[in-house]
């Protein structure tokens, strides 16, 4: 009973929170994909036309029909653009709508698709893709990534392999779970319980501005003095112009304290390997895949004076992508990236509550459309027996990419 008060007060900061981010959602600023075609036989006609889903464009062009209803019964050109990727995938069609060349000039793939109908030809293109060319379009999806702000699996500070390394990261390196503010200042975290993790924002970028939701339900459970055992469940939402990705995981870790202090306060040092698997997601991107992933997170925190540390947080993640095969239909994820992070971060206790400001470098150790980025937050936080809250900002910056976020955590010990 004595507990209701405080959560009352949690959830009251918590949800007008996330709901202000995202009532703020930029008005759409432009569309991420684009088609040009042009006629190549009858009477000339051409046409350019943007959408937020590219399956949606690439169907109303195969057959056709909408904005491209121009072009029935004629021979034409096209070339798709998928955000920074200019002429990304190209279309030759013939005048009858039977017969259909796509061409991805990055992978060096192309191949004709022949059928009775527009509508039998788009079927078969689509099949391809999702059986024994599942891949071949894979390819295409990792230059996707390496090349263009709007990849789902990785690549960016929103795509799925970044996400996955922050729930790790933030969770056992620059923010360990306190349960109240003198934990962060250099006394070894104890106890069982349970944290949740909720990021939103607005993403302002080169390819198209938008907005995400990303969170995570986590509990630990102490096994010792010096070791526990933890679960997550991290998950996402992104929109991109209109454009909507998924993302969620199931991840197992093993936080260690390799240094603790005798008594009272002193330097804390704790490494946490972790396991991860995942699936992200995109029907309108056309993207999406499944792997697993792997890594390890280091932080040491250093008390000084009487109230204040330093925590100095360090980790690597490992991510590869696996193929998924049911019932004839095929995913193929190709994906081998390496994340690596580095920050620290300043916490100054004031009475019943306590103050920190930090800064995260995060690295991809593969080719990546965003290669680093900084993740700069300030926050305030308080706790007291069982249970703990954190309010924060939390920004990502590199060049073409910014976003701008709001980070509430709660903790509550059992």
């Amino acid at each position: 009973m004595s507990h209701r008060p405080r959560l009352s007060f949690v959830a009251a900061v918590a949800a007008p929170l996330a709901l202000l981010l995202v009532s703020q959602r930029p008005a759409l600023a432009q569309s991420p994909f684009s088609i040009s075609a042009q006629t190549t036989t009858g009477t000339p006609t051409q046409a350019t036309v943007s959408g937020s889903s590219v399956v949606d464009l690439v169907d109303n062009l195969i057959e056709s029909q909408q904005q491209f209803a121009g072009f029935q019964n004629q021979a034409f050109d096209a070339s798709l653009n998928y955000g920074a990727i200019n002429n990304a995938i190209q279309f030759q069609r013939n005048a009858a709508g039977t017969s259909a060349t796509v061409t991805i000039p990055s992978t060096g793939f192309t191949r004709t698709f022949t059928g009775t109908s527009e509508a039998d030809v788009r079927k078969k293109i689509e099949d391809f893709l999702v059986k024994e060319g599942a891949h071949e379009y894979a390819k295409f999806l990792k230059t996707v990534n390496q090349r263009s702000l709007l990849g789902v699996t990785d690549g960016n500070p929103q795509a799925a392999t970044a996400l996955l390394s922050n729930s790790a990261f933030f969770r056992f390196g620059l923010q360990r779970s306190p349960l109240d503010a003198r934990s962060l200042a250099g006394t070894t975290p104890s106890g069982a319980g349970l944290r949740f993790d909720a990021t939103a924002g607005l993403i302002d970028t080169d390819e198209g501005d938008g907005y995400y939701i990303n969170g995570a339900l986590a509990t630990v459970a102490r096994l010792g003095d010096r070791i526990g055992l933890a679960f997550a469940s991290p998950f996402s939402y992104r929109d991109v112009e209109g454009a909507q990705v998924y993302m969620g995981g199931i991840e197992a870790a093993l936080p260690i304290v390799l240094v603790k202090p005798m008594m009272g306060r002193g330097l804390v040092w704790q490494v946490t390997p972790d396991v991860v698997g995942a699936a992200a997601g995109s029907v309108d991107m056309a993207a999406g895949g499944t792997f697993f992933g792997g890594g390890v997170t280091s932080s040491l925190s250093v008390p000084f004076g009487d109230a204040a540390a330093i925590t100095i947080g360090n980790g690597i993640y490992l991510f590869e992508g696996y193929p998924l095969d049911i019932a004839g239909y095929s995913w193929d994820t190709d994906l081998s990236q390496q994340v690596f992070k580095n920050g620290i971060k300043l916490t100054q206790n004031l009475g019943p509550v306590y103050l920190d400001a930090g800064a995260t470098y995060t690295n991809f150790l593969q080719d990546a459309a965003v290669k680093n980025y900084w993740t700069p937050t300030i926050g305030i936080g308080t706790g007291a027996g069982s249970v703990g809250i954190r309010v924060a900002y939390q920004g990502d910056f590199a060049d073409g990419y910014r976003s701008h976020g709001g980070n509430v955590s709660i903790y509550l010990n059992y």
